[in-house]
């Protein structure tokens, strides 16, 4: 059955759920097989044309009245055809009266035709298991919605989901899918692959359409804002420092083989099965690759660490993507996003920055926090203040499970909120920057606010490249002071920036020449690279007159030119280099 939009006067009012062409293609085939095995017999009963036969006109309105003195036979009304034609024969040479057909002994042509029916008249009909994913596995989500409309307020003036779905014509699909037994949804979902940004939107959405509570009654739609996302790459942008501080909160020694080299599958004591540290295989987003490479998936079953913790990085690097993207604009150093992707990890990307007490986290944080008076980690001051507003009114949640306070939520709130106010990992006795592999967080971070402002490139004449000749030189000595300062780089400029937020380089140590950012990196003692096998996401790539970073895949971090400074990064590396040098401490 093909599943199509009923006709409406504004065919953009109801989203198409499925493809048709499948059907298309059925149409075409079957009638192929009719055509070559239509009977040949001269007994063979046969179909024509009639005058008491009813066959639908494309506008589904041509009506014959049957000839059964009022007995008629169950056909589909006009009300049920989508101004298309059926598939089913046109009962030439045969009558209906009495119950019985008549054959006619001559053969004539066969028509085949095709319809649409609607989904409201056949619904339930569809056996309800869980383990019917053929359905689900071919929708795909769309949203249409103008952006200057609500996503999900039932009185919009155009149509959305919320708006749709409490249609009284789509009341039947509405109480299928919203009933008490929505679990087997939720388990088809993740069964899927679709993690849960994607299932706690449809959660809300529910909730907003039925009044019903679904677990989730707030939603953050700043995460899916495709306007915003950084193009994040993922060489090395999953630091060893914030793995290290997530495996203290998810189990410092996961339950593994005899020999050590597979993780084995636990229950995390709700119920959900989890591998290595906290790696939820059903709620991750990454259930296919698991089944893909054909691991089984039971309690107690063994799988590969190398393969684990693959996933376990891809997933934070997807919660950093989302978390940077929903905080976009307000300048957060590395240490607060990564508190904030520990909420992610441990929440959800939504269930870290969607609303509480009103305020979504960007509003409270515009509110409450005042960056130059309430961050500590510059006066290495690791006593977080909990009597702050933004933690007692929106960074101490969520701390509940299934409805029920937790206290061990409630201390990895505590040592969150530490993490962003201090820059002190609690959990693993560490600063910030200490665990090292921050540069590529850094050079990310510092090029795409380089991107977004429209810095330009400045050096003191000499270069054909210079953008400020004439008048307005002038390069700040830390990134921090560029912003309200000169909004210009160079190289050299931009790679102390990086070495410096990254804990490599002291602000006394910044160097706008790239010969003598050279030859300080090499006084403290930075490991010398010359083959290029051996580069890591991370190395400073050297050359005459020239520094950029290495960021892994062959690509690189480059404020060399105006371009390169306001071009996405990282870019593809194009040229070879004298040396690379690898930040030690």
């Amino acid at each position: 059955m093909c599943y199509k939009r009923e006709s409406s006067g504004n065919s953009k009012d109801n989203a198409l759920l499925l493809n048709c062409d499948h059907a298309k293609e059925m149409i075409k085939i079957t009638t192929d097989y009719i055509e070559k095995h239509k009977p040949t017999s001269s007994r063979a009963q046969t179909m024509g044309t009639d005058s008491n036969s009813r066959v639908p006109s494309a506008s589904g309105n041509n009506k014959k009245p049957s000839s059964d003195g009022g007995s008629k036979k169950p056909v589909l009304s006009d009300k049920n055809i989508n101004d298309n034609v059926t598939l089913t024969p046109n009962n030439g040479g045969s009558s209906t009266s009495g119950g019985t057909s008549s054959t006619t002994e001559t053969e004539q042509p066969l028509q085949v035709t095709a319809t649409y029916v609607k989904v409201d008249r056949y619904q339930r009909k569809i056996d309800r298991k869980e383990s019917t994913t053929n359905t689900v596995s071919e929708q795909k989500y769309v949203s249409k919605t103008p952006v200057s409309n609500p996503k999900d307020d039932k009185d919009a003036d155009k149509d959305n989901f919320v708006k749709i779905l409490r249609k009284g014509k789509h009341r039947n699909a509405k109480d299928y899918l919203t009933d008490d037994a929505t679990s087997w949804l939720w388990k088809i979902m993740r069964g899927n692959g679709l993690g849960d940004n994607f299932i706690d939107l449809t959660k809300y959405l529910f909730y907003k359409v039925t009044g019903k509570n679904y677990g989730v009654t707030e939603f953050e739609f700043s995460i899916f804002d495709s306007n915003g996302f950084v193009d994040f790459d993922s060489s090395g942008s999953a630091s060893d420092l914030l793995i290290e501080y997530i495996h203290s909160w998810e189990g410092a020694n996961p339950p593994t083989s005899a020999d050590g080299t597979k993780y084995k599958i636990e229950d995390d004591g709700y119920g959900n099965l989890v591998v290595g540290y906290g790696v939820d295989i059903y709620n991750c987003g990454h259930t296919e690759l698991f089944k893909q490479a054909g691991y089984t998936l039971a309690l107690g079953a063994e799988i590969d660490k190398d393969f684990v913790d693959s996933i376990e990085k891809m997933e934070v690097e997807e919660k950093g993507n989302g978390i940077r993207n929903a905080v976009a604009g307000l300048n957060l150093t590395e240490y607060q996003i990564n508190a904030l992707i520990s909420r992610a990890y441990n929440a959800g990307t939504s269930g870290a920055v969607s609303k509480r007490n009103g305020k979504n986290f960007v509003e409270a944080y515009n509110s409450f926090w005042d960056q130059s008076r309430d961050d500590k980690f510059s006066k290495k001051d690791s006593n977080a203040d909990f009597g702050h507003q933004l933690y007692t009114t929106y960074m101490y949640l969520p701390n509940t499970v299934k409805g029920a306070f937790s206290r061990g939520l409630e201390r990895r709130r505590k040592s969150e909120w530490t993490l962003f106010q201090t820059g002190y990992y609690d959990t693993i006795n560490k600063w910030h920057s200490e665990g090292g592999g921050t540069v590529i967080e850094v050079a990310q971070k510092i090029h795409s606010y380089m991107e977004q402002n429209k810095y330009t490139y400045c050096v003191y004449g000499g270069n054909s490249y210079e953008e400020c000749s004439g008048g307005g030189h002038g390069l700040n000595s830390t990134f921090e002071a560029s912003k309200t300062g000169y909004h210009h780089t160079c190289c050299a400029t931009y790679v102390s920036w990086v070495l410096q937020e990254a804990g490599y380089l002291s602000d006394s140590e910044h160097n706008d020449s790239a010969s003598g950012l050279q030859q300080i990196m090499k006084s403290k003692g930075f490991q010398m690279i010359t083959n290029e096998a051996d580069l890591q996401a991370g190395d400073v790539l050297c050359y005459s007159s020239h520094v950029e970073i290495y960021a892994g895949d062959n690509k690189i971090y480059n404020a060399g030119s105006g371009n390169a400074i306001r071009n996405a990064s990282p870019a593809k590396r194009t040229r070879a280099f004298n040396y690379a040098l690898r930040p030690v401490k």
